[in-house]
């Protein structure tokens, strides 16, 4: 066989293997990109389980008409899109790189990664990646807000508060106390909208603060920063505790009194006392704090909980607001402390999006409060639907999120050019809008 002949051979075969491994690959990419390939299963405790590695395409939204965002450059405000309402999927765009200067402000003299040696005071970020130390200025904070909530940040940052906050990259404003005319924000500044209290009970005022937040920190889904009052995860081994769970219902039947209610706000817009006086007709409730006549101070909390898992079958927990995704601590303080008592739970929030399918009795699910009492009253006798509400415990739990908004706050301020943004209209977006019809917090209904 001649030179040329073996020549031909071979650039033929590597001509057939090339177009070959062109076309599985292209075929190969436009499958990923236009199909959702399936999820593999995986077999844990003897159940079938989705593994988290699939790609699933965003879904579409539709822009709301309330509060624009905007991108804000050293030299112009460029509208880019509105904010998306809320809607199951969560998905929004975030990450809006731009050109223009860095938020990101180092301090003179860099300092040792794993340390801010702010004023003397040192920090330890023991995970720490970014030797960056970033100020966090927190305007008007509240008394829970120390610098230890930065310690166990991944990032690093510190804290100060008081007036002089115009050099601040980065400014906090709880809206629970701010002021109605907003200071002077400095160019390039980041300021952050802080709220963990629903609009349905704030009189507060933003008309004067339009254009000048850039995030939200609340317990909102369709904020920049989410907070809520705790977490719920899923067990990588479930519990093995029949023998326990078997004297609940035992246990729970033999309670000797009904309800239990904890309130110190009377008079708020879900009208919740009246509700709860309708239901106390049919199913005895007893009310601790102002606005009944039994006594449990927060400071004493842990010796409360006590008596309450051990008298009583219901906790009575109706918000004092009936706004989208506000749900609070009273809620989930049963949940992190594994409580076997049975929440009834008043409010205007998708629950199943927080708490474990089956585990709460929610009043939106009956027609009146008479209905609700009766249900109340035959649960009683049905030990087998009262241990389907605890059988949550063997695999799922709770955790309360202390801080992890804090850390994110700071972990955004080192990439600060991905999340430039900057609400038109704040206030809008914290009560919503009646001409959009879109309010974040609405009337109670069943009140009759």
């Amino acid at each position: 066989m001649t030179c040329l002949t073996i020549c031909c051979v071979v650039a033929v075969f590597f001509y057939v293997v090339f177009h070959v491994t062109l076309h599985e690959n292209h075929g190969s990419d436009a499958f990923h990109s236009n199909f959702v390939s399936l999820q593999p299963i995986i077999h844990q405790n003897n159940k079938l389980m989705p593994t988290m590695g699939a790609k699933i395409p965003k879904a579409p939204i539709k822009p709301s008409k309330a509060s624009k965002l905007r991108v804000e450059t050293s030299n112009e405000n460029i509208h880019i899109k509105r904010l998306p309402k809320l809607h199951p999927g969560f998905v929004r765009t975030e990450s809006l790189p731009t050109e223009g200067s860095s938020m990101i402000v180092k301090t003179p003299g860099e300092t040792p990664i794993d340390t801010c040696n702010i004023g003397g005071a040192s920090q330890t970020n023991t995970s720490s990646v970014n030797g960056t130390c970033i100020r966090i200025h927190y305007y008007n904070p509240p008394l829970w807000i120390t610098s230890k909530a930065l310690e166990h940040c991944t990032y690093r940052c510190y804290f100060t508060s008081g007036s002089n906050y115009q050099s601040a990259p980065a400014v906090i404003f709880q809206t629970s106390n701010i002021v109605k005319s907003p200071p002077k924000k400095s160019p390039g500044q980041i300021w952050i909208f802080h709220s963990l209290e629903a609009p349905g009970n704030s009189k507060t005022d933003f008309k004067h603060w339009k254009r000048l937040f850039n995030w939200t920190y609340t317990y909102r889904r369709d904020s920049d920063i989410i907070e809520p009052f705790a977490k719920l995860h899923f067990r990588e081994i479930e519990l093995d505790i029949d023998n326990y769970m078997n004297s609940i219902p035992l246990l729970w039947q033999n309670k000797s009194r009904d309800a239990a209610w904890f309130v110190s706000r009377c008079q708020v817009q879900s009208n919740r006392g009246i509700f709860a006086k309708m239901l106390s007709k049919l199913v005895h409730v007893d009310i601790f704090g102002k606005c009944g006549n039994l006594k449990c101070p927060s400071t004493e909390w842990r010796d409360c909980n006590i008596m309450l898992n051990k008298l009583y079958k219901y906790y009575l927990s109706f918000e004092n607001a009936l706004c989208v995704d506000y749900v609070t601590e009273k809620v989930f303080n049963q949940f992190v402390d594994m409580s076997y008592v049975l929440p009834v739970i008043r409010g205007r929030t998708n629950l199943s999006m927080y708490l474990p399918p089956g585990s709460y009795i929610n009043t939106n699910d009956f027609k009146s409060s008479s209905d609700l009492a009766s249900f109340m009253t035959s649960l009683v006798a049905n030990r087998t639907a009262v241990d389907q509400y605890f059988s949550w415990w063997r695999t799922f739990y709770f955790t309360r999120s202390g801080t992890s908004g804090i850390c994110e706050i700071c972990r955004r301020l080192h990439r600060a050019r991905d999340y430039r943004r900057l609400y038109d209209d704040v206030e809008s977006w914290y009560k919503g809008s009646e001409i959009d019809h879109n309010m974040m917090c609405k009337h109670p209904r069943d009140i009759k």
